[in-house]
């Protein structure tokens, strides 16, 4: 019988996001270029890990929700989550009522409408 250790799981599953976080940095390189230059990979590094702790003090485990999690790290700024101007995304991420996929659709649904919202009131003062 096979027997694992605990110090085995744990190199198991540091090994395992380990690869995510790869996979990720991959992913944002590609996405997020410029951004991804301007912070330079320990920048990139660390905000992908701040981004996998967030995640899962909201039950965010899913890697497609987790990596759209850190997109709107990108898109609306690191720390999103507890920054009390952007208030609704905190009130959607500790709903308890709303499982993990459905608080991330909600957030790009609310993220695209602010978005939107802003490009509106900076076309009208144009």
């Amino acid at each position: 019988m096979l027997v694992i250790r605990e110090e085995q799981y744990k190199a198991f599953a540091q090994y395992v996001v380990k690869g995510f976080e790869d996979r990720v940095v991959i992913h944002l390189k590609q996405v997020w270029p410029d951004d991804c230059k301007r912070v330079g990979e320990r920048g990139l590094r660390e905000a992908i890990r701040k981004s996998f702790e967030s995640c899962e003090k909201y039950g965010i485990k899913a890697e497609y929700d987790v990596v759209r999690f850190v997109d709107l790290t990108f898109i609306l700024c690191q720390g999103f989550d507890t920054n009390p101007r952007l208030a609704w995304a905190a009130r959607l991420l500790n709903d308890k009522e709303l499982s993990p996929r459905a608080k991330m659709d909600k957030l790009w649904e609310m993220t695209e409408k602010e978005l939107i919202s802003l490009e509106v009131r900076q076309a009208k003062r144009a």
